[in-house]
């Protein structure tokens, strides 16, 4: 179990260089559990702009204990809710 205080997002850029910014999050929330099954929400993220470069985007996390697993549960994208398809280059968490 580890104690994630930071989470680190950033889009998809294709080859030519092209911003994914619209399949990026909006409005996100990050949970944790210590058995996979019961979920317990640590914080909302929220995005006004979409994202118009690859740079990482980071989020502080108020958390003080330890899980086995977490999850980034997307509720929104930047095009809107009709929008099924939303995509990230990477993501990391940080102790």
């Amino acid at each position: 179990a580890v104690t994630v205080t930071s989470l680190a997002a950033r889009p998809r850029v294709d080859p030519s260089g092209k911003v994914y910014g619209d399949q990026f999050f909006r409005t996100a929330f990050l949970q944790a559990s210590r058995d996979g099954v019961a979920w317990t929400p640590l914080s909302q993220i929220s995005q006004t702009q979409k994202p118009v470069d690859g740079s990482w985007r980071r989020f502080a996390v108020d958390n003080r204990e330890a899980y086995r697993y977490y999850r980034l549960l997307i509720i929104h994208g930047h095009i809107g809710r009709e929008m099924r398809f939303l995509s990230i280059a990477d993501l990391a968490f940080f102790e």
